[in-house]
């Protein structure tokens, strides 16, 4: 199996690739980027970019650039993002990982195919004293239930859901997060969902993003 990185070892020249993420690859309507370099293996093709042997600085603008590179081939067809930083030693090293996996993959760009990723972020609000209520400062204490329950809601319009621990309590206030993974054509049901929980809460402050990459929805495997 591949290598990810190494501290030890320097890059040698400029074979080693930063791995971006995978998508199918159909040679009759090739993927153009602007941004990253397609390597195909059969039905599969790697997102790359030339990069040193070594471990990268999640800096801000790395991971932007990062994110960039992805989501560019996202608007164009579904991709299987990897985790910020993958670097292998060669195209062949990145090759033989692809080979391995190849069963594991085109199975991963499959399920994602029409789905998309969604974020939803919740936090309290403040209400004007007209729009206070007994139920409603109760939901507000009760933030996690309250939160939960919403999110349970919302699950129910999304093929799979993944939930991320509370922000401790900060002067602006509590966050929690949550993303969703949705079917494509149930885009606007999910987009109505989260509006009649917008109307059904408005104590709280209810964000959502996307459509974004299924960036919490697949892990890669690489080796030691």
């Amino acid at each position: 199996m591949a290598r990810t990185r190494s501290l030890r070892t320097q890059a040698v020249g400029t074979d080693s690739l930063q791995l971006f993420g995978v998508a199918a690859h159909d040679p009759a309507a090739p993927l153009h980027l602007t941004s990253a370099e397609f390597v195909p293996l059969r039905d599969l093709g790697a997102l790359v970019r030339p990069s040193a042997y070594e471990r990268l600085a999640a800096t801000r603008e790395a991971i932007e650039e990062y994110r960039h590179v992805v989501e560019e081939a996202f608007r164009a067809q579904p991709v299987i993002p990897a985790p910020f930083g993958v670097v292998f030693r060669s195209r062949s090293s990145l090759l033989h990982w692809m080979e391995l996996h190849y069963v594991s993959l085109m199975d991963a760009v499959h399920y994602v195919g029409d789905r998309l990723m969604t974020r939803v972020s919740v936090s309290p609000r403040p209400l004007s004293p007209a729009e206070l209520s007994e139920s409603r400062e109760g939901r507000v204490a009760d933030f996690e239930q309250t939160v939960f329950d919403s999110f349970r809601f919302l699950k129910r319009s999304a093929v799979a859901c993944v939930t991320f621990a509370p922000q401790p309590a900060t002067p602006g206030g509590r966050t929690a997060e949550a993303s969703f993974l949705v079917e494509r054509d149930k885009w606007g049901v999910f987009d109505n969902a989260v509006d009649e929980e917008r109307r059904r809460l408005p104590e709280l402050a209810i964000e959502q993003s996307g459509p974004l990459p299924p960036y919490d929805f697949v892990r890669l495997q690489f080796g030691a």
